[in-house]
Order: C-alpha cells, then sequence, then structure tokens
C-alpha cells in the first residue's frame, strides 16, 4: 500500500470518478470531471479503468508519497523531486518523492493512481461539492490530507499523444429546447470571456447579451454543457456539478465531446461557440471514444495476444493466453466490451 500526502491542494483538487448516473430524478448531481477525454487517459496510463477514480487538480499541486507506485499526470507536466518530465506517460515514485503538478496551458490535470482507497457514495466516488458527500469527506483536498493507493509498478513509459485541440477556444453546440424564443441568433456564435464568478458547477460568460422572447420557463431537466440566458441576457453554460433541473430558457447545449474545452477554461479566458447540428456532435463523440479505444489498446503491454473483434457493430477487445489449468495448458479468452 502507497499513501500521497497533499502538501499544497492548489486553487481546488477533488476526488472524481466517472460520476453518479441515475439519479438525476432524485435531485443528485452527475459530478465527475471537467475534462473526460484528459480523465480517461490519465486512468489508462496507470493501469485504471477508464471510469476509475482520479485526482482533479484545478491550477497547480504538489504531494509528497509513503510507498513506491506508478502516476500520471494528463495534460499538465510533471516535475518529480526537482526534474521535468514528459508531459505524457506513467512514472514510477519511490517514498519520498516530491509530485508538482503544473497546469502551464489549460487549467486542470487529472493524477492518475492505482485503487485509490476512496469510499462509495451512491454508487460513485466522486466529490460533489455542492451535497458535501463522495471523495474525500465531500470537500476539495486540504495540505495534510492523505489517501492510499495501490502499489502499481508499471513501467515508465510516454505515450505519443496529440492533444492541443483541447486547449482551443472554440466549442461546438447544438440547437437547445428554447432555441426558438432567442431573438439574436447569431449573437451566440460571437465571442465571451470567462467571468471569475465560474465555478464547477457553471460558467457565467461575459460578452453580447442574448435577447429572448421569455427567460423564464417551468423548470425542466438540465444536461451538462447546458446554455441558460436568465434575465440578463448573459449566457451560463452547465458544468459538472449542474443542478438537475433549471427554470431559465435553454437555447443551446455544448457537445459532449467539446466539453473538455471549456473544462480546460479559466476565468478571464475567451470561447467561442459554433452551431453544428447532431449528427456532427454524435460522430465527433464517437470519434474520440475510439480514439481512447486506441490508446487503451496499445496501452496493453500487459496482455499477451489482443485482438480487436467487431460484433454486429460493436468493438471488443479479445485476449487470449496460455493458462495452467489443472496440470494442462488450454487457451483463456477475456472479452473487454468497448460499446
Amino acid at each position: 500500500m502507497a499513501r500521497l500526502v497533499v502538501i499544497d491542494p492548489g486553487i481546488l483538487s477533488t476526488v472524481q470518478d466517472s460520476g453518479r448516473f441515475g439519479l438525476a430524478r432524485y435531485g443528485v448531481p452527475h459530478s465527475g470531471p471537467m475534462d473526460w477525454i484528459s480523465f480517461e487517459i490519465a486512468n489508462l496510463l496507470v493501469g485504471n479503468k477508464r471510469d476509475d477514480p482520479a485526482i482533479e487538480i484545478t491550477g497547480n499541486f504538489e504531494a509528497i508519497f509513503e510507498g513506491e507506485t506508478s502516476v500520471s499526470v494528463v495534460p499538465g507536466r510533471i516535475i518529480l523531486n526537482g526534474e521535468y518530465l514528459e508531459r505524457f506517460g506513467t512514472f514510477h515514485v519511490r517514498g519520498g518523492d516530491i509530485l508538482k503538478v503544473l497546469n502551464d496551458r489549460g487549467f486542470r490535470s487529472y493524477l492518475g493512481l492505482k485503487e485509490l482507497k476512496i469510499e462509495e457514495v451512491l454508487s460513485s466516488k466522486s466529490t460533489c461539492l455542492p451535497a458535501k458527500f463522495g471523495g474525500l469527506n465531500g470537500r476539495k483536498l486540504m495540505a495534510g490530507d492523505v489517501i492510499e493507493c495501490g502499489n502499481a509498478d508499471i513501467k515508465d513509459r510516454t505515450l505519443e499523444c496529440e492533444m492541443d485541440w483541447i486547449f482551443g477556444n472554440v466549442a461546438r453546440i447544438v440547437k437547445g429546447p428554447q432555441w426558438d424564443l432567442l431573438k439574436n441568433p447569431n449573437a451566440i456564435e460571437s465571442e465571451y470571456v470567462i467571468s471569475s464568478d465560474s465555478n464547477r458547477i457553471g460558467y457565467r460568460l461575459i460578452g453580447e447579451r442574448l435577447s429572448l422572447e421569455s427567460y423564464e420557463i417551468v423548470s425542466e431537466g438540465m444536461t451538462a454543457g447546458a446554455i441558460q440566458v436568465p434575465p440578463d441576457g448573459l449566457p451560463i453554460v452547465m458544468m459538472a456539478d449542474h443542478p438537475m433541473t433549471g427554470g431559465y430558457s435553454k437555447i443551446a447545449n455544448v457537445i459532449y465531446a467539446d466539453l473538455p474545452v471549456l473544462g480546460q477554461k479559466k476565468p478571464s479566458d475567451r470561447i467561442r461557440f459554433e452551431m453544428v447540428d447532431l449528427d456532427l456532435a454524435r460522430r465527433l463523440y464517437f470519434k474520440y471514444k475510439e480514439w481512447i479505444r486506441e490508446i487503451e489498446f496499445s496501452l496493453c503491454n500487459s496482455l499477451k495476444d489482443l485482438y480487436r473483434v467487431n460484433v454486429n457493430g460493436k468493438y471488443f477487445d479479445v485476449e487470449v493466453k496460455e493458462i495452467d489449468d489443472c496440470g494442462g495448458w488450454r487457451h483463456k479468452y477475456r472479452l473487454h466490451n468497448n460499446g
């Protein structure tokens, strides 16, 4: 068993897994990562499942390790005992090693650790800051906090991974349920600045005001990326800890594939929206999911033989290896369902 001891948690560091599903009808926020792409890659690099818990770091971060394990940081940079390491990769740490994380381009990084010892609440280990449960006592990490993790022993390796697009300034959107109430539809594609009054619940934007026939509606369901317009005309984008219902008109929704672009933005950064249709939004989602599957496939170096199989449009990674079964050798097959 290894332990991470927080020295400097930065602006906001929390434990997040892929979030809580199926509980929206009870008013429970989904939570989970602000940048799901970086989160999944960080987990894969240390041999975790894509939806396992990791530490979401906002700003910079510093910790010291007790015991040996393997770590990854995506997309920020690692300084290990004063030495800069590759931007993407898996690195071995030992007791007494000091790890610093720098978010020198984006605003958030994910620290991947094997088997974080975090109690599950409502089928998830994600921190829900608005409701103060999950993660480590329902709160952000603080100096002195100790988190236990597994003793992963993965060889140091780097990942050739081009992610510059995630730091871009364009987020694609689709029309929302109240789009027809918008009087100046071209305004939504103008440039906005992210307000300092922004957090994991939502981003308030500063820029051209949107004019609607009606700003308030009967409260209805909310999704991550929903763009609400309150009476002042300045849009609010719902993020990972968003409420499950809302009473302001939703004129558009950031597509799921581009939520990481927003998740990497900090106050005073600029963002511009670009309208696309639902077909492109779906294709981009599956494109990025397939790209991550390819990364997962390339990192499966612990498997002796791994084959990609397509069954009725669904992809499976099939592991084939020989095991000693009661004194006789046979082949063992394991399917990794990739949806």
